[in-house]
């Protein structure tokens, strides 16, 4: 999970979003679900990137123009992106970045296949 000091594996869904509403999504049967987590955990330690929340502000408005991505942070929807990908979910590929993913068009394209 991503929280303020970074990527964390010791926080619960109601303490990342309290009062608010999350949706847990099954992985499909096409993705390797280890190799999910073994990827997703290699991630904890890594910073949450502010920085990179406004690269990609500006990558939706302005694509291809400017990055100011901090190497070795993450974004929820990059960290589940990168995840995916690493797992074999081959439409991440046809997503170009996986930074400008939605978690909206992630859940989605995860959808159809559950």
């Amino acid at each position: 999970m991503l929280f303020r000091s970074g990527v964390t594996n010791d926080k619960t869904l109601e303490s990342v979003a309290p009062g608010g509403s999350y949706r847990i999504i099954p992985l499909p049967e096409v993705i390797n679900c280890e190799e999910f987590l073994e990827y997703a955990r290699s991630q904890v330690g890594a910073l949450y990137g502010f920085t990179t929340i406004v690269s990609c502000a500006l990558d939706v408005l302005l694509p291809e123009s400017i990055c100011l991505r901090k190497y070795g942070t993450w974004i929820c929807s990059g960290l589940v992106a990168a995840a995916l990908m690493y797992a074999g979910f081959k439409p991440v590929q046809g997503w170009g970045d996986i930074y400008t993913v939605f978690p909206s068009e992630i859940a989605k394209e995860l959808l159809t296949l559950v």
